[in-house]
């Protein structure tokens, strides 16, 4: 995919499964967005070309290929924008794209994780103080092996490949530090059916009580991710 300055490509999969604060982080460092559905035909026929492409989450899993080929164009497309240089960044299912892509496997996690949990930066890190902890919103069921070239930046205990990143361009989030108090709505709304009692799945009431206290300080950390990504060269 050959890069444009200043333009963010966005790739959704779901409508309630947005940008959130990824949007306005960019807007405000200038850049242009344009958001294209994957799910549409011809999606990847002709988009428009950026600087950056940021992949969203979505229901589905990378691995229904069968059922949604389109999964198949997305994956090449997503493929290409990699070997090219376009800086990548995917939440959630983009993050499992980005894994496939990259020689990972994404399959069923050992639990599900929704809801308010902590990661923890790895000693690794250059997107955050090293072994520190950031309180983190989180809905997911699948997870996947870590690609040979990939530098881990975050984990929890029970899903430890929370965020990684390849080189200086490609950057993965499996939790979802862009949601916003409408982004939990639109979780709850569309994916209710998953909280039932469980250790690490937290009620709407809980999550929504927990919003104010974390949103802040989690949107805090994600600007800064982006600007190191966007703005500067990482290293190993």
């Amino acid at each position: 995919m050959q890069t444009t300055s200043k333009t963010v490509l966005c790739i959704k999969h779901a409508d309630f499964e947005g940008p959130g604060y990824f949007e306005t982080i960019f807007k405000t460092l200038g850049y242009h967005f344009v958001t294209i559905n994957a799910f549409d035909t011809n999606a990847f026929s002709n988009p428009p070309n950026a600087a950056v492409l940021l992949i969203m989450g979505g229901p589905m899993s990378v691995n229904d290929t069968e059922k949604l080929p389109w999964l198949n164009h997305e994956t090449a497309f997503v493929t290409r924008a990699i070997h090219s240089g376009t800086k990548v960044i995917g939440v959630c299912l983009g993050a499992q794209l980005i894994a496939k892509c990259t020689g990972g496997e994404v399959f069923r996690g050992p639990a599900k994780e929704i809801g308010w949990w902590p990661i923890t930066f790895t000693a690794h890190s250059v997107l955050a103080e090293p072994h520190t902890e950031l309180m983190a919103y989180h809905w997911h069921g699948e997870t996947f092996s870590l690609p040979e070239n990939a530098i881990l930046e975050a984990s929890t205990p029970e899903v430890p490949h929370q965020i990684f990143r390849i080189g200086p361009n490609v950057l993965a989030l499996q939790c979802h530090l862009e949601t916003t108090f409408d982004s939990i709505t639109g979780f709850v709304t569309h994916c209710g059916n998953e909280l039932v009692p469980a250790p690490k799945i937290q009620s709407a009431d809980t999550m929504y009580r927990l919003a104010p206290k974390y949103l802040a300080a989690m949107h805090t950390a994600l600007e800064k991710m982006v600007v190191a990504f966007v703005k500067t060269t990482m290293h190993r």
